[in-house]
């Protein structure tokens, strides 16, 4: 009897830690997908992007993670990429540059969904938070993949 109480409250711990993270997760947008009754709203995008600033267009890519489409200026939520406007090392402006044509190209291959999610729909700057989906792949997900960003967790990351 008392080792089947024992293998018992072994678990009590593991699934405290398992409840916690589901909690945690739920209050982060970047860390759970946008899913189900998560979702506010889905647009599909179809335009042709250019580099901000090369020539006017109605959709430009900013840098790794921003991009502007009819003067609205959108962030891809649950991910970093390097900084263009403000690179902190030589290597951070490379990374950067690669992760802006990336995104670029990604965002030429065809028409996307931008998806909203109910917690967390703008940034401290005003852009829009959006997951971009293609044929069920999150675009976010693949210029991660490819090390031309990284999930965010609240915070910049160190490309140096």
């Amino acid at each position: 009897m008392a080792a089947r109480r024992r293998k018992s409250s072994l678990w009590r711990p593991f699934l405290l830690l398992i409840a916690l993270f589901a909690i945690y997760a739920a209050t982060m947008p970047g860390v759970v997908p946008t899913v189900g009754p998560l979702v506010a709203g889905r647009e599909t995008v179809s335009a042709t992007f250019v580099r901000c600033g090369s020539v006017p267009n109605r959709a430009c890519v900013h840098d790794g993670d921003t991009f502007r489409i009819d003067g609205r200026k959108i962030r891809l939520l649950g991910i970093d990429a390097p900084e263009l406007a403000d690179p902190q090392c030589a290597a951070e402006r490379q990374l950067a540059e690669r992760s802006a044509r990336r995104l670029l190209v990604l965002l030429n291959e065809g028409p996307f969904d931008m998806v909203t999610d109910i917690r967390e729909d703008r940034d401290q700057y005003g852009r829009e938070l959006k997951r971009l989906e293609r044929d069920g792949q999150w675009i976010g997900d693949m210029l991660i993949d490819e090390g031309l960003a990284q999930p965010y967790l609240g915070r910049k990351g160190d490309w140096c």
